[in-house]
């Protein structure tokens, strides 16, 4: 299945349970070993923030624009998704949209700062998302992507391809997430902005993720969309899998992968 961020009916689907979000990034603080998280580098090399006009798109429960908003208080936010999280209503700071995916609702203003985290290995047509990103950046505003190494947790992804051979199930050969991730991230964007225009720096961090509770890590594979495979099967398949996963993972005492 192709996870597009237009298909307002699968993520839903994918997110119905809105604090699905801050529990994997909670699951990650509490077991990654690292120097950095993603967000506390992201804002370390940001520039001065004053009196600017900052969108999340893809804001998922606004946790990222809210330490912003702490650490920042005198700029204007703005949060945009598609999927509504209650945890982002009625934020007194933020001006909170939701939209169809496809496109943008109208803005007064330009922006500063515009952020994409880990957001657009859900979008399908690149061309049109990145022109109304355009529109609405200020000339010399700032686009801050994130996004994942299509090897992130080459553990997980060989358990996984053995659980689904043992029970005969296909599935994709490569994760929803390569179609925009580390590997392929600056060819994509060198398309759209070209660099007499714009200028383009990458920035790559590694850490691991070393887990002692055969639960939580159960909880976290079954939270990410190339694992939750349930809907596609029927109930006793469903109930396969999950005993084929909680097998693998109690073979683990341990439980140490990369992450990119």
């Amino acid at each position: 299945m192709k996870v597009y961020f237009q298909n307002q009916k699968f993520l839903k689907s994918l997110y119905k349970d809105s604090d699905l979000i801050t529990f994997r990034g909670n699951f990650l603080k509490e077991y990654s070993n690292r120097r950095y998280s993603m967000r506390s580098f992201i804002i370390k090399i940001l520039p001065k923030l004053s009196n600017k006009n900052i969108l999340d798109i893809g804001c998922g429960d606004c946790s990222f624009i809210q330490k912003l908003h702490v650490m920042y208080p005198q700029n204007k936010f703005f949060g945009l998704d598609i999927v509504r999280n209650h945890k982002c209503i009625g934020q007194n700071f933020l001006d909170y949209k939701i939209y169809d995916g496809i496109h943008f609702p109208s803005f007064q203003k330009e922006f500063d700062l515009i952020f994409c985290m880990h957001t657009l290995y859900h979008i399908g047509n690149y061309e049109k998302f990145f022109n109304q990103v355009i529109s609405i950046l200020k000339r010399n505003g700032l686009l801050v992507i994130t996004t994942k190494s299509k090897y992130t947790l080459p553990k997980i992804e060989a358990l996984f391809k053995k659980v689904v051979a043992g029970l005969n199930i296909k599935i994709a050969k490569q994760r929803d997430e390569s179609r925009f991730c580390l590997e392929n991230a600056l060819g994509i964007l060198s398309k759209f902005f070209p660099k007499k225009d714009f200028s383009i720096e990458e920035f790559v961090l590694e850490n691991q993720i070393i887990v002692d509770d055969p639960r939580m890590l159960l909880q976290y594979i079954i939270s990410t969309a190339r694992y939750n495979i349930g809907h596609a099967l029927n109930e006793s398949d469903k109930r396969k899998y999950l005993k084929a996963w909680q097998r693998e993972i109690n073979n683990q005492k341990l439980f140490i992968d990369k992450y990119i």
